[in-house]
């Protein structure tokens, strides 16, 4: 009976077999019990499929799109759980708060040290971060506009600096020019 429960068969088709097979009429939530005591869940009919779906989280690839391909290889699952299971294996797909800071600096770095975009996706890749080329090219774009407007603002003070310094230049003139120091 594990062996089709891994092999794709739903909890009816399970019921069915054994009624149809062995002659035992069992309900679908008894086979599920059964299925539970012996370490067996729904989760792991995404096992075998691991390698792939992290791939397809590399990839950029949604969860649609995943769950069709899935449906191709006889596996139904419900995106809240392809989406946990995505969970336990430490797959990010997208980082928030904190984290976000955190991979527009690794990025960061990695521009700076002249890496390239499918260099950098794979460098992230080994560090479990599973972002799109598209998303890696928009975060250097960010970068690069922060760059900018950090320059235009350093530029403002500097002018800001100079316009200051030639005012009190230009005071002390005008008190020499009157007739020198005051005592």
């Amino acid at each position: 009976m594990i062996s089709k429960f891994r092999a794709g068969y739903t909890t009816y088709d399970l019921a069915l077999y054994l009624q149809e097979t062995h002659n035992i009429k069992v309900s679908m939530r008894t086979v599920t019990g059964r299925l539970a005591l012996w370490g067996e869940r729904k989760n792991n009919l995404l096992d075998p499929y691991r390698v792939a779906l992290i791939e397809f989280a590399r990839s950029g690839k949604s969860y649609t799109e995943t769950q069709l391909w899935l449906k191709e290889q006889g596996v139904h699952t419900a995106t809240r759980t392809l989406k946990t299971r995505m969970q336990s294996w430490g797959v990010n797909r997208r980082p928030r708060g904190e984290t976000e800071k955190e991979l527009k600096e690794k990025i960061r770095l990695m521009v700076e040290r002249g890496m390239a975009e499918d260099e950098i996706k794979n460098a992230l890749y080994d560090e479990r971060w599973f972002v799109s080329l598209t998303r890696i090219v928009k975060l250097k774009m960010e970068l690069k506009a922060e760059k900018h407007k950090k320059r235009e603002e350093e530029d403002e003070e500097e002018d800001e600096e100079e316009e200051r310094a030639e005012g009190s230049s230009s005071a002390m003139e005008s008190r020499n020019a009157e007739g020198g120091p005051r005592e």
